[in-house]
């Protein structure tokens, strides 16, 4: 990693921990530093005071409220609250056992064990302004199902206020992280990352860059973290701002809510989840690049009319159009108000929820589904090569055109099916 020479830390903590309660002059150590408290063997809340100290409470479910002071602190597990200054946490969390650490403001550092570490998420936290911890930071968490919160303070509305120049180190596992970058950050995110871990941006707006390849991030042109494999992105910027992804030739599963977004996602079979504030205008481009691409769209209230076989799509309301130009996606499912899909010469696998709806499913070995809960009918027609028809709760049309077709009318009492095969069709 990056700044491994920062983040590396070596600890022995020896000896039996006696006596009722907290107790200075032992001989314990953390991190290398003589101890100035350590918590009894039964003793589950520790106090520090508003200067440095060096904490060992090696107690199972400690629970350690360092207040103030350049603190150094040593548990097993339990929760800390590292509070003000440039504090040191080391959590030798055993496997099946978790801590959460809320480091506070300062230059803090924090080293995980094989168990679950939870790092400025809010969970313990005190610090005044906002729930991650201010500063930069240096956070390894070792093996085991870790989440990080990693950024500034924020203000009033949610909005970071400090740029971000933190040092994490996910290891192994499976893990996530949630990431803001204001403007000037320079983070370092990084780790042997597991095939489920998962990475949750947050912003208010802004124009991002996140070049998945080169494991980079930039915002308004400039460079505001390095990041690692992620197997899932979910990139919030509060329906504001702009999002341009390029992908890894590996499978990207991304979530954007941006105003407008546009994607090169290479080779993979890739998946891109797109949810837009119904209000902005926006046109947007989308490159699936090679292997099997699938795009979703989640705006309820506009109307869908998408061709793939043209290379275009269209959210539609009164006084709002967003557009996509599209090439490489060959799977489309849609959460809107109303739906017109048309596929084209490949096999393309289309979903809706619109009411009412009609999905063309073209050439190819087709799957069109109407997965619509309530009164309301679709058509889907499947044209040439072996289609498979799912309908919904409603009444609808599944006409299979050439080729040995499937059709499943579902449940509804007037499902009309023109196929080889059908089940749950009334005529």
């Amino acid at each position: 990693m990056r700044g491994s020479a920062t983040i590396a830390v070596l600890a022995t903590v020896t000896g039996l921990l006696v006596g009722p309660g907290a107790r200075a002059g032992s001989t314990q150590t953390c991190l290398g530093k003589t101890a100035t408290l350590v918590a009894g063997a039964q003793q589950h809340d520790v106090e520090g005071t508003v200067g440095p100290d060096v904490i060992v409470a090696l107690t199972g479910g400690v629970h350690v409220d360092a207040l103030g002071g350049d603190d150094t602190i040593c548990v097993t597990d339990g929760r800390v609250a590292a509070g003000d200054g440039n504090d040191a946490v080391l959590a030798t969390t055993p496997a099946r056992h978790s801590t959460y650490a809320d480091l506070g403001p300062g230059d803090d550092s924090f080293v995980g064990g094989p168990g679950a570490d939870t790092v400025d998420v809010g969970v313990v936290s005190s610090s005044p302004g906002g729930d991650a911890s201010a500063g930069a930071d240096v956070i390894l968490t070792g093996g085991g199902r870790d989440q990080v919160r990693s950024g500034g303070f924020t203000d009033s509305n949610g909005a970071p206020v400090e740029p971000n120049r933190d040092r994490v180190d996910l290891g192994n596992g499976t893990n996530s992280i949630n990431l803001s970058l204001p403007p000037g950050s320079d983070a370092d995110i990084s780790g042997v990352l597991g095939s489920k871990s998962s990475l949750q941006f947050q912003s208010v707006g802004g124009d991002f860059t996140f070049d998945l390849a080169n494991g980079q991030v930039m915002r308004d042109g400039l460079t505001v973290a390095r990041i690692g494999s992620f197997r899932s992105l979910q990139l919030d910027l509060a329906g504001q701002g702009s999002v341009h992804l390029l992908g890894t030739a590996h499978r990207d599963v991304v979530q954007t809510f941006a105003a407008q977004v546009s994607a090169n996602l290479a080779a993979g079979r890739d998946i891109l989840n797109v949810l837009f504030p119904s209000d902005i205008a926006s046109k947007n481009e989308i490159d699936g690049g090679p292997g099997r691409d699938s795009l979703g769209i989640n705006t309820e209230s506009t109307a869908l009319t998408a061709d793939l076989e043209a290379g275009w799509l269209l959210l539609d309301k009164p006084g709002t159009s967003i557009q996509f130009a599209m090439s490489g996606v060959e799977n489309i499912g849609a959460h809107v108000a109303r739906a017109h899909i048309h596929g084209d010469g490949h096999r393309n696998v289309l979903v809706t929820t619109g009411c009412p709806a009609r999905i063309d499913g073209a050439g190819g070995r087709d799957v069109l589904v109407y997965n619509r809960d309530g009164n309301c009918g679709a058509v889907l027609t499947g044209g040439p090569g072996r289609d498979r028809l799912i309908g919904g709760i409603g009444n609808d049309r599944l006409i299979g055109g050439r080729g040995n077709d499937f059709a499943n009318g579902w449940t509804g009492s007037a499902d009309v099916c023109r196929v080889e095969v059908e089940k749950n069709c009334d005529r």
